[in-house]
């Protein structure tokens, strides 16, 4: 096996694939594009999508959203959502970002384990109402 030299290595990109959105019947609704993020994007999402609570770490309840504004990119390759739009693209129906989800976490290199890790103490937020009687 041959070993990458740095040059190359510099030119090694994010892959992009389309991403065919179905409606629960299975009918068609469209394609959104994705792109894997870079290293530093990933060290970035997970940043904020996390917040240290004591000796835990505690997601956020926006993570698939963030995930989705981050990767998903127009025909020429820029970002197809502003960052201020995680909100509303977490109000997207929830059949969409579990098929957006999956494609984004493996195009940046993220598996279950990761994400999972993300969710392991996830519980109310101070800001969050207890809905316990």
């Amino acid at each position: 096996m041959e070993l990458i030299s740095k040059d190359a290595l510099w030119q090694v990109r994010c892959p992009e694939e389309d991403v065919p959105l179905r409606r629960p019947d299975g009918s068609a609704l469209g394609t959104m594009r994705l792109r894997g993020l870079t290293g530093e994007q990933v060290n970035e999402w997970q940043d904020q999508v996390t917040e240290q609570v004591g000796n835990h770490r505690r997601q956020s309840k926006h993570t698939m959203a963030q995930l989705i504004v981050r990767s998903a990119i127009t025909a020429e390759g820029a970002p197809y959502f502003e960052p201020h739009e995680v909100l509303r693209v977490s109000q997207m129906p929830g059949y969409l970002l579990t098929q957006l989800t999956p494609v984004a976490m493996r195009l940046s290199g993220l598996g279950e384990d990761d994400i999972k890790e993300l969710v392991e103490d996830f519980g109310a937020g101070p800001s969050e109402p207890d809905t316990t009687d």
